[in-house]
């Protein structure tokens, strides 16, 4: 998620927002990897649920472009594969397309597909620095 969030960063966690309201578009959240719920991930949520994303150089949610201020949009060489091979992927009801965004170090859905509603834990709430001391 660099440069807007890094790894040595500590999070709270928002856990009781989305039991009563939906994620949004951009809030960046805490989710479980389908894979290993073991492991914990942080992105952003880019697609909502029954919308239309389409990735190339830019992405598209329903065929328009969606606005990134928060990343620097430029596709690494070395992973434009990771886009071009997932073209377009419709979400599923109660499902989330998520990104890191820094999009050339991310494990996101574009490997890991679309996210559960029921695999978030919360929205990132506020981060302050740790110090390793």
């Amino acid at each position: 998620m660099e440069p807007n969030y890094n790894d040595e960063e500590m999070y709270i966690t928002n856990k009781l927002l989305y039991k009563f309201s939906k994620p949004k578009r951009y809030d960046v959240v805490v989710y479980k990897n389908p894979e290993d719920e073991k492991l914990i991930f942080l992105g952003r949520i880019i697609g909502l649920p029954g919308e239309e994303i389409t990735l190339g150089t830019y992405i598209l949610i329903n065929g328009d472009p969606l606005e990134e201020w928060y990343t620097d949009m430029t596709v690494d060489i070395e992973n434009i594969n990771l886009w071009i091979e997932a073209g377009t992927i419709s979400i599923p009801e109660g499902e989330y397309f998520i990104l890191g965004d820094n999009r050339s170090q991310s494990v996101d859905s574009r490997k890991l597909g679309t996210i559960a509603e029921k695999k978030i834990v919360g929205k990132i709430w506020f981060c302050y620095a740790y110090c390793k001391d």
